[in-house]
């Protein structure tokens, strides 16, 4: 599992999970601030999956956004879920729509299984 967060301060995202769930989850912490590329630009996509040594089919983005989350994700092959908690109604192309959609984080495990 690798934490992937854009806005910088991924280190300490991870940090607060691990500390509230008591137990860190996670093999790899990446960002912004790591990959050198905005997370809306595809290429942070591919210096993630390289410097993971991950094929893009192996690994599953979950995100909040259309734009920096699934569409960037899924022009590199990586398989989307959108976490979409306020049923937001989306006008999408169709290489922007999500795999799946689900209503709430926990919701995303049905599709990871």
């Amino acid at each position: 599992l690798c934490l992937s967060s854009g806005g910088g301060n991924s280190i300490v995202k991870a940090e607060t999970i691990t500390k509230f769930f008591g137990r860190n989850y996670f093999e790899d912490v990446i960002g912004e601030e790591s990959l050198n590329h905005l997370k809306d630009d595809p290429l942070y996509y591919k210096v993630a999956l390289k410097r993971l040594s991950w094929e893009s089919k192996q690994v599953v983005s979950i995100g909040d956004s259309i734009l920096t989350d699934i569409y960037p994700a899924k022009l590199v092959g990586i398989n989307t879920i959108w976490v979409n908690r306020k049923s937001e109604v989306q006008n999408l192309e169709i290489d922007e729509t999500p795999d799946h959609t689900a209503k709430d984080l926990i919701s995303t495990i049905e599709y990871l299984k």
